[in-house]
């Protein structure tokens, strides 16, 4: 009956939440997310022309709501939506009446990581109501947007798709496919868009119409400020809040690296941070005011005093190096950091640094001359000369 089959559908919602919460802790653990020393990022209201009234997304006491408060959270009203820190993230997304979030930034100002720990916050939050208000709190998941095309498929239906992809062992053969679709269409989802900047440029405006008018559950969407802001200027997603993450300023930035850094700090590390203080407007400031920045620098110099390899690259040449210039050279250390062994042997890959730099200059060449930031497995056979795409095609 149709209690029955409520029920089965809440015990769906509930095992997923326990594979989606498993994901995430692990992804969150691999960032050093969960970490005691987070990268303190704020937000504020954003003031772009990516959004429409606050009213829309706070709600009117005159039209009733899309949603309600999640259960233990109040509705986000005022003051709470004007500024914050990444933990308040949750009591936004669970408290507004639209239920529909828009998250804006820089690249490198930490979307993604923010979505992780608000998935995570949401996850919690639902395992900690009493059981009674369990079924009353969506089961958030995470998607980037590319592969769908809005033109042509209703977003329900790329959704179940996605989570029938994504998570095949609970959602296997027709039953799971129909259980997918059973969650979205009953709301027992909530859904984090990531990268609405990775699919093609005339679909943007196309997918924010499309969430507008078909979205009947608890959204988010993040992407880069200009590119949200070039799509609105077509459609925009309607009743939404939206938000914007900040730089990190210098004597944050400061602060934060010597709190990663072990005590006393070596003598390159202070100079780091004493640079960054005293001069919060100069090219290694600038360069270190994204969580992009910091993570690279906390991730790629972990010897004694190996800081003062960056210090002597930012003196090199007479006028200093360029914010630009700093962001490349920390870039540069990702591979071989990736690359460097780690305890136990754990992840030991079968190839070495210079392969891999060799195999990701050439994917990223190609990809530059596609015109792309996606990579799709399906366009690589492009990229090969007659005979070896025809031996590749065979196999």
């Amino acid at each position: 009956g149709t209690t029955a089959e409520a029920r089965s559908l809440d015990n769906v919602a509930n095992q997923l939440a326990g594979v989606v919460t498993k994901e995430w802790q692990d992804q969150a653990t691999e960032r050093r997310l969960i970490d005691p020393e987070q990268i303190p990022v704020r937000w504020v209201r954003s003031s772009l022309p990516v959004a429409g009234l606050i009213s829309a997304a706070s709600g009117s006491k005159r039209l009733p709501p899309r949603f309600l408060p999640l259960p233990g959270l109040a509705e986000a009203r005022g003051t709470r939506l004007r500024k914050g820190q990444l933990q308040d993230l949750h009591a936004v997304y669970g408290g507004l009446r639209s239920g529909r979030l828009v998250i804006v930034g820089a690249p490198g100002s930490g979307k993604t990581s923010a979505a992780i720990l608000l998935v995570l916050a949401a996850l919690k939050h639902r395992e900690q109501v009493p059981e009674e208000d369990r079924q009353l709190v969506p089961v958030p998941v995470m998607f980037t947007l590319q592969g769908w095309d809005p033109s042509t498929q209703r977003v329900e239906d790329w959704l179940a798709a996605r989570l029938k992809e994504t998570y095949p062992g609970l959602f296997a053969g027709r039953r799971g496919a129909a259980e997918a679709a059973r969650l979205v269409e009953a709301g027992k989802i909530a859904v984090i868009l990531d990268g609405l900047d990775e699919i093609p440029r005339e679909l943007r405006p196309v997918a924010l119409r499309a969430l507008s008018e078909q979205a009947n559950f608890r959204i988010v969407v993040l992407a880069r400020s200009t590119e949200m802001v070039a799509a609105a200027r077509q459609n925009f997603l309607a009743g939404a809040a939206a938000l914007e993450l900040q730089d990190v300023d210098a004597s944050t930035a400061a602060e934060y690296l010597t709190q990663v850094q072990r005590k006393p700090a070596p003598p390159g590390w202070r100079e780091l941070t004493d640079r960054l203080s005293g001069a919060p407007h100069s090219p290694i400031a600038e360069a270190l005011s994204s969580p992009l920045g910091l993570t690279l620098v906390r991730d790629t110099y972990r010897a004694y005093d190996d800081a003062r390899e960056l210090l002597d690259f930012c003196d090199a040449s007479g006028r200093g190096a360029a914010q630009n210039d700093i962001v490349d050279h920390l870039l540069d250390r990702v591979l071989p950091a990736a690359y460097d062994p780690r305890p136990g042997g754990k992840d030991r890959s079968p190839y070495d640094c210079q392969r891999a730099e060799r195999a990701l200059r050439y994917i990223a060449a190609q990809m530059k001359q596609d015109g792309t930031r996606d990579l799709t497995w399906w366009s690589i056979s492009r990229w090969t000369s007659i005979v070896p795409r025809a031996i590749t095609t065979g196999l």
